[in-house]
Parts: structure tokens; C-alpha cells; sequence
């Protein structure tokens, strides 16, 4: 019986460190594969901004600089996962709210994330040229750009900053028709939301390429709202 025992317990033993040293082998060899062949286990993009943010928002953000050698290696081309539109304002750099390093993200700016000729035409070389997976429009809280569209009186200011604005009105009037009885602080929040939606909607309407590449399973889109007091990204929309 005391023969037997040791007999099992050295069986058990055995398989115990075959099994060790199988996961071993498997570790390095998804390790050298992703090295030699690039990575073969797709992460999702989405979960990828949302843990950036996490870290962000947790005060252990990990890009923090940019090697000699990581920068020879952007020099020969990049390969972003998101492409995001944002607002201009300094105090949203998408690459900091999303802790993401040098060639992560392709980033369109303008004032209250709207968009013109020249901005579809960036998310289109975004979407199409540099195959990002996942598109992103982010408005933020307290921006100023809505904050203007709420008062925008004729000859207030200059054409250029009118036009802008204009952009943004459509979601002004969503946000007062839609919720009467709410202060204006209230309405100010709700309407960086829908102007957020209302820019992907946008895009959507304006380049081919987002239906094509979302109805092929290449694309998903969200919205999302950055918040100062938490430091955390706020989303929208389900349909990433």
C-alpha cells in the first residue's frame, strides 16, 4: 500500500511538471510568434481605450515617453487602432485621456469636435488607409464651444467662429425641446452629448466609408464624453 502511494504520488508529480512545462512552452511560443509575425491575438480596441482611461483616471498611466528606438520605428509608418475625433481645447489631449503612446491613435481636432471638408477627410484616410478598427467622437464637459451655441447672437462674432458654432446649434435646440424644466447647467451637459452624436451621424451620413466598413464587421463607432472631475470617459453609444 505505502509502494502504491509513492507510485501515484510520483505519477502525479510528473504530470503536474509536464503541465508546467507545456504552458511554458506555449507562453513562449505566442511570445515569439508575436515578436517574429506580429501579434496573432486581436485585442479589442475599444477595451483598450477604456482600460487607458482606467489608468488615466487611476494616476498609473504607463506612456509616459517615447524611446530613441520606439521613435525609429514610427519613422517607417504607423499603425493606430482608433481613430478619434475631439475637441481642440488643451485640456482633452485624447492621448493622455486614453493613456496611448506615440502611433496609437490617428486624432482629428476641432473646436467643439465638429467637423468640416478637411476633418471627414482626415477620418477618412483614418478609417480607410490606416484601417482603424474603431472610430470614437469624445466631446467633453464644460466645453466652451457649446456653451457658445446656447447664446449665439447675430454679428457676436466673427463669421468664421458663427459658422462653427452653427454646427453645434442643432444639438442646443435637441437638449431645450427635449427636456423642459431642466436648468441650463443640465441642458448644457445634455447637449455636449447629443452634439457628440450628432457628429457621428454626420460622419456616418457624409463618408461611405464608415457604413461599408461597419456593414463588413471592420468598423465600430462610439461617443463618449470626458468628465474632469473623474477623469473618466463617459460613453454613449452601445454600438461599439
Amino acid at each position: 500500500m505505502i509502494e502504491y502511494s509513492i507510485i501515484v504520488k510520483k505519477k502525479i508529480g510528473e504530470s503536474m511538471r509536464a503541465r508546467f512545462v507545456f504552458s511554458n512552452v506555449l507562453i513562449c511560443l505566442t511570445v515569439l510568434t508575436s515578436v517574429f509575425f506580429g501579434t496573432v491575438i486581436a485585442v479589442d480596441p475599444m477595451q483598450q481605450l477604456q482600460e487607458g482611461n482606467r489608468r488615466f483616471a487611476n494616476n498609473t498611466s504607463a506612456n509616459t515617453s517615447l524611446s530613441q528606438k520606439e521613435r525609429e520605428k514610427l519613422a517607417t509608418g504607423q499603425t493606430p487602432f482608433a481613430t478619434i475625433v475631439a475637441c481642440s481645447d488643451s485640456r482633452v489631449p485624447p492621448e493622455i485621456i486614453f493613456d496611448q503612446g506615440a502611433g496609437d491613435l490617428f486624432i482629428v481636432r476641432l473646436a467643439g469636435n465638429t467637423v468640416d471638408e478637411f476633418a471627414l477627410a482626415s477620418i477618412e484616410y483614418g478609417i480607410s488607409y490606416l484601417r482603424t478598427p474603431l472610430l470614437v467622437v469624445m466631446g467633453h464637459a464644460n466645453c466652451g464651444a457649446v456653451k457658445a451655441a446656447f447664446n449665439l447672437k447675430e454679428g457676436e462674432f466673427s463669421p468664421k467662429l458663427t459658422a462653427l458654432l452653427k454646427n453645434i446649434e442643432p444639438a442646443v435646440k435637441q437638449a431645450i425641446d427635449q427636456n423642459p424644466g431642466k436648468s441650463q447647467e443640465e441642458l448644457v451637459d445634455i447637449a455636449i452629448k447629443l452634439n457628440a452624436q450628432n457628429v457621428l451621424k454626420e460622419i456616418t451620413d457624409r463618408v461611405p466609408a464608415v457604413k461599408e466598413l461597419k456593414d463588413k464587421g471592420k468598423l465600430s463607432v462610439n461617443t463618449g464624453v470626458f468628465q474632469f472631475e473623474t477623469g473618466k470617459v463617459e460613453w454613449q453609444s452601445d454600438e461599439a
